[in-house]
């Protein structure tokens, strides 16, 4: 059975019992249902385990993912860096306004202008500045753990799982 069909299985047998305890006082050592309810439970309570080890099992493989990611990274990052450099030699040996070209590549020389700020980004004029607002989430958690109110803001407490 799937954890669905399992479900829907303690669900009955846990209303039959509940009938059944009615029916006998509260009594339901005698119910016909007792043991093929605990090995539904156990069933599903495995499938859950079983669940949580993959959840463990796919979080391994997206970290070796990321471990990968970050090596490949690194490697094309090293790369463009040498190849950087590279170029700005070949500029260096080629010398400015010359032209040189075959069959599998063709050097040359355009123009280019850069927005240089030799002052503190501060100090310029307002139209010219860039301003971004965030909150300080955890200064208002302190200060709404410490009873002040601060309208649109609350705590939200959460349950969270975990797999270890």
């Amino acid at each position: 059975m799937n954890l669905y069909e399992l479900s829907l299985e303690i669900a009955v047998l846990s209303e039959r019992m509940e009938i059944w305890a009615e029916e006998h006082e509260g009594d339901v050592s005698e119910f016909p249902g007792l043991e093929c309810l605990e090995v539904v439970e156990v069933e599903r309570d495995e499938k859950i385990l079983g669940l949580a080890a993959w959840t463990k099992n796919l979080d391994s493989e997206a970290e070796a993912i990321k471990a990968e990611v970050k090596r490949l990274t690194d490697r094309a990052r090293a790369l463009t860096a040498r190849s950087e450099r590279v170029q700005e030699w070949v500029g260096l040996l080629l010398g400015p306004g010359r032209k040189l070209a075959d069959g599998r590549c063709a050097l040359s020389w355009r123009r280019s202008s850069q927005v240089v700020i030799t002052c503190n980004p501060q100090d310029l004029p307002a139209e010219f500045q860039k301003v971004t607002v965030e909150a300080k989430k955890a200064d208002l958690k302190t200060a709404l753990k410490s009873g002040k109110t601060v309208d649109n803001v609350q705590i939200i407490e959460k349950n969270n799982l975990q797999i270890k």
